[in-house]
């Protein structure tokens, strides 16, 4: 099981980038793997982001996190 984790990052040479109305996703191959086909990123303003693949939800409560160097 993997820890979803959203953050303004540089792309990395094993990344695929998704680009959805001018927004870059980066998703390593371990994350492409678990996401699958579909994912749905949802936000509520009292809760934060949800990450959600076809089958299940991969993570709730998120906030965006700086880039950490």
């Amino acid at each position: 099981m993997l820890e979803f984790q959203l953050a303004l990052d540089e792309q990395a040479v094993d990344d695929e980038v998704f680009t959805f109305d001018k927004v870059h996703v980066l998703l390593d191959q371990k994350a492409l793997e678990e996401v699958g086909k579909y994912l749905k990123i949802d936000y509520y303003e009292n809760q934060g982001f949800r990450l959600i693949n076809s089958s299940q939800t991969l993570a709730y409560g998120l906030r965006i996190k700086k880039k950490t160097s």
